[in-house]
């Protein structure tokens, strides 16, 4: 992150994104919200797309510092790689299906953030597939196989999953056929 400023402009956008919804917000309401002016606004951000790929960025690199340390930490890989989803996938899932405007922050919904949607994803997954390390985890797999058919896997329950507990059902029973009973 540059600076506080932009920070705040993160934190604020955030909470009215997942309020009134990305559409609803106008960058007049950022700036109201934050006390500033919009060209103080501007000077951080050119339109409200970049405010939200920043704010997607934000998020992923707090996500990939938490998975590291999960990775570097004990448990079991299955343990490891649950702990993993639920910082990437559970937790958004959840906290989107309990934010009143943010019905539109599902994948694939912002064809501006596709590119950072992805780079985030692919962090994931090779962080999952770190997360197995050296050893197979999989007869028939790569590690890295593995960790990219999870990875998609999980992408797909959420968009499926319509409550948190599903998901979650939805990724454990998952990660017990992908990995065996270990």
């Amino acid at each position: 992150m540059k600076n506080e400023r932009q920070r705040q402009i993160l934190d604020v956008s955030q909470q009215l994104f997942l309020h009134y919804g990305f559409q609803k917000v106008t960058l007049v309401d950022i700036a109201k919200e934050l006390g500033v002016s919009r060209p103080t606004l501007y000077q951080a951000f050119p339109n409200k797309e970049e405010i939200f790929k920043a704010l997607v960025e934000m998020r992923h690199e707090e996500f990939l510092a938490q998975t590291k340390e999960i990775r570097m930490g004990e448990g079991s890989i299955q343990d490891k790689l649950f702990r993993a989803i639920e910082i990437w996938i559970i937790k958004p899932f959840e906290l989107i299906n309990s934010s009143p405007g943010a019905s539109d922050f599902q994948d694939g919904t912002f064809a501006f953030a596709d590119q950072t949607m992805e780079s985030g994803y692919a962090q994931f997954e090779k962080e999952c597939a770190l997360m197995m390390g050296e050893m197979p985890v999989s007869d028939q797999l790569g590690n890295a196989d593995l960790a990219h058919l999870l990875t998609q896997a999980v992408r797909g329950f959420k968009l499926q999953a319509k409550e948190v507990e599903e998901l979650r059902k939805l990724v454990s029973d998952f990660l017990v056929v992908a990995l065996g009973a270990s």
